[in-house]
């Protein structure tokens, strides 16, 4: 596979559609007739057979068939580019070097997931529960984001495994820590404040003895 970052994958459709575009006005100069059909305006670009297969849908590419001129927007074009771009994410260690060849890193497919926090009411909201999940995906062992945890708020913390999973992989948390939690993640362990939600809470009904 081939990743580009955004940037990238609109600099190849750019040269794309230049290229396209002076070979296009070279065959027009060349010919003798006069050419024919609709004059398209500058923001207007000609749709040719492998933009035709890369921007449309199956719907347009039925009706586009046996059709000599073609053209659309260049902002549309930019705009289906961008939405027909397969996601996909690095994670980068915290405290790498400015520097760091991102090359080398491993790609995963499909946007970055967040750090989910959210707080389980029991015994009729007597007693809480803060859940972590996902500081595995930022390269954070559980277990050490666990016992930094419950030092730095001082409540008893542990890992389990969610549902239909054998790595203990998410963190729960004695009492209604969710602020403490996200501040702690992102001042020492310095995830990005975009990448940890805090969820409402859920409600689950409790016994008493």
């Amino acid at each position: 596979d081939t990743f580009f970052t955004f940037a990238e994958a609109k600099e190849v459709l750019s040269r794309y559609l230049k290229a396209a575009e002076e070979e296009r006005k070279a065959e027009s100069n060349s010919s003798e007739k006069m050419p024919c059909g609709k004059e398209m305006r500058r923001d207007e670009v000609a749709v040719d057979a492998v933009l035709k297969d890369a921007l449309l849908t199956r719907d347009e590419l039925a009706t586009s068939k046996g059709s000599e001129e073609f053209s659309m927007k260049k902002e549309e074009i930019f705009s289906r580019w961008q939405a027909a771009l397969q996601p996909c994410h690095i994670i980068v260690p915290a405290g790498a070097p400015k520097n760091l060849d991102v090359s080398t890193l491993k790609v995963h497919k499909g946007t970055c997931p967040p750090v989910k926090i959210s707080v389980e009411d029991r015994f009729g909201g007597r007693k809480h529960i803060t859940h972590v999940v996902g500081v595995h995906v930022f390269l954070l062992d559980p277990k050490t984001v666990a016992e930094y945890l419950q030092k730095k708020l001082a409540a008893a913390a542990s890992t389990y495994a969610l549902p239909g999973q054998k790595v203990q992989a998410a963190i729960s948390i004695q009492g209604n820590m969710a602020a403490a939690v996200a501040d702690a993640l992102i001042s020492h362990f310095k995830l990005d404040r975009k990448y940890v939600v805090v969820e409402q809470k859920k409600s689950k009904a409790g016994s008493r003895k």
